[in-house]
């Protein structure tokens, strides 16, 4: 993680903030149009390449934290099935940097390790964007190079639609939901319950607000899914470097609402 941070760190370019056409309203650096962009109705957008840079410094340990403690809350049953047939076939709706992917995948290489197996993962990535296939290349290359991964670029609708003969054992949404309608999320379930193989496992992780919540319980309970939810808060488990933390503004602690269910 430190070789991640920092050479993302050093390849930020802030000299292009002055001939951006593209600044944030009433922004005036690079970082301050990052933050600007999530309040009063601007457009939410990660076009901009520095943009990016900046959302994997700020936020990708975090939410790579939060997903692991969300794998790391599956029910043992389900882990010991998996590793017992040696693969696991995993679906990321609206994947972006693969945080997400990352987080999980670090908790079933540890359980692969400890059971002393050779563990084979398939991946699928779907995201509308290919703005984002340079960075998640990077960190899976980075950090999981044996994992076979594929990227979809389509809406998640679509994109399901397009793997509707496929079956997964994990499926994993984050920081996706709070971004769909409540009709939207409710069609998502429908579409994630028709890939999602018998003890299969959904995995929601999300912004802990009241309105978030709801459309993921609703998401759970249309399809008949099981669940447990779980408050994720605390340290990330990432100490940066005292420059890069106070040039970024980094997200140090976990703090989303991530819900677990298995299809019975």
């Amino acid at each position: 993680m430190d070789d991640l941070i920092a050479n993302y760190h050093s390849d930020l370019n802030p000299k292009v903030f002055s001939s951006c056409d593209d600044q944030t309203p009433g922004s005036n650096n690079c970082l301050d149009c990052f933050k600007r962009q999530y309040y009063d109705g601007n457009e939410i957008g990660y076009d901009c390449v520095e943009k990016r840079k900046l959302y994997l410094l700020r936020y990708f340990p975090a939410h790579k934290a939060e997903n692991y403690q969300g794998a790391f809350r599956i029910s043992d049953d389900v882990i010991d099935d998996w590793m017992g047939h040696g693969y696991i076939d995993i679906l990321s709706v609206g994947g972006g940097p693969g945080s997400d992917i990352c987080g999980v995948l670090e908790y079933l290489e540890e359980e692969a390790e400890k059971r002393e197996i050779e563990l084979s993962v398939n991946v699928i990535r779907i995201d509308i964007e290919d703005q984002w296939d340079d960075v998640f290349e990077d960190v899976m290359q980075r950090f999981f190079p044996w994992a076979n991964c594929q990227t979809i670029h389509r809406d998640v609708n679509k994109g399901l639609d397009s793997i509707s003969d496929e079956r997964f054992d994990l499926v994993i949404a984050s920081y996706l939901t709070s971004e769909l309608s409540t009709k939207q999320c409710m069609n998502l379930a429908n579409k994630i319950d028709s890939v999602l193989t018998d003890g299969g496992v959904l995995m929601i992780n999300d912004r802990p607000e009241d309105v978030v919540e709801k459309d993921i319980r609703s998401m759970f309970q249309s399809i008949e899914l099981s669940y447990e939810e779980y408050f994720l808060s605390g340290w990330a488990g990432y100490s940066y470097p005292n420059d890069i933390a106070n040039a970024v503004g980094p997200k140090f602690r976990m703090n989303s609402r991530m819900f677990v269910g298995v299809k019975e």
